[in-house]
């Protein structure tokens, strides 16, 4: 009778212990939750991490478009097709 007790008693305590388990790791707060928004934390801050550097570039760039006629003058012969007096385009098309 004392075994079939301990028996019972090891079930019950199993059940709770597996109950318990999974709800630490399913629940809406629990393990895999806490896992899941690490995960994208981290990828939220190599995105910051990103920007940031395209932030500081950019900063580069237009601290170099204010102080510096050669960078002004390659930038505006790039993007609007200016040219020099007397200078001739060319144009190269891919087959």
């Amino acid at each position: 009778m004392k075994n079939k007790g301990n028996l019972i008693f090891v079930i019950i305590y199993l059940l709770l212990v597996t109950g318990l388990l999974g709800y630490l790791f399913f629940n809406d707060y629990g393990v895999l939750k806490y896992m899941q928004l690490k995960s994208e934390i981290s990828i939220i801050q190599g995105d910051i991490q990103s920007t940031e550097k395209s932030i500081e570039e950019l900063l580069i760039e237009i601290d170099s478009l204010k102080t510096s006629l050669n960078k002004i003058e390659k930038v505006a012969r790039e993007r609007h097709h200016m040219l020099k007096q007397n200078e001739q385009a060319f144009r190269i098309q891919e087959h």
